[in-house]
């Protein structure tokens, strides 16, 4: 068992090494909620997890979100893994099934465009998404999980509402009035 580091009293300062500015965030609270864990995953696959601790009690994830619209970062990623837009998104969906379990990395995410004008921080992603009924997030924080992916029927219905909305906005379309004549001088 090694001791303690010496106080800040008792430790002689290197000018040559390189002093750090702060000290580095805790680690993050193991997972004992089971409820939500991929237990089934193969060996080397991200494991689900979800908070263990409500996020009142996670000062430096809060802290660290003091610039970052949490609420507006959440609607965006439970909207890209909706049911609704996972029927009709093949790029997204596409990614979902490379992999077992079905997950994307969290940078993937911070790729699209909506999430880069929100953040740039992998840590942004996962206290967003703490309780989500939508997306989950593996206890390391590098991987999203839907929770629903869409069948072939939900992927067909969209195919078919889309071509539906098509098909609604040509037949409705307005259509063109030639300028009426002049009206006759009197």
């Amino acid at each position: 068992m090694s001791s303690p580091p010496p106080s800040p009293s008792q430790s002689q300062p290197n000018p040559t090494a390189e002093q750090p500015t702060h000290d580095p965030p805790p680690p993050p609270p193991p997972n004992n909620n089971n409820n939500n864990n991929n237990n089934n995953a193969p060996p080397g696959s991200p494991s689900r997890g979800s908070p263990s601790q409500p996020l009142s009690k996670q000062p430096q994830l809060q802290q660290a979100a003091d610039n970052v619209n949490i609420a507006a970062l959440r609607q965006q990623l439970e909207y890209y893994f909706s049911l609704n837009n996972l029927s009709k998104d093949a790029y997204l969906l596409a990614h979902l099934t490379n992999t077992n379990p079905p997950s994307v990395p969290t940078g993937f995410i911070l790729t699209f465009p909506k999430i880069m004008a929100l953040t740039s921080s992998p840590s942004h992603i996962g206290l967003s998404l703490r309780g989500s009924a939508v997306v989950d997030v593996s206890n390391d924080g590098k991987w999203l999980f839907p929770r629903r992916l869409p069948t072939a029927q939900d992927i067909a219905a969209a195919k078919a509402t889309a071509a539906a909305k098509q098909q609604l906005s040509v037949n409705t379309a307005p259509i063109p009035i030639p300028n009426p004549p002049p009206a006759p001088e009197s």
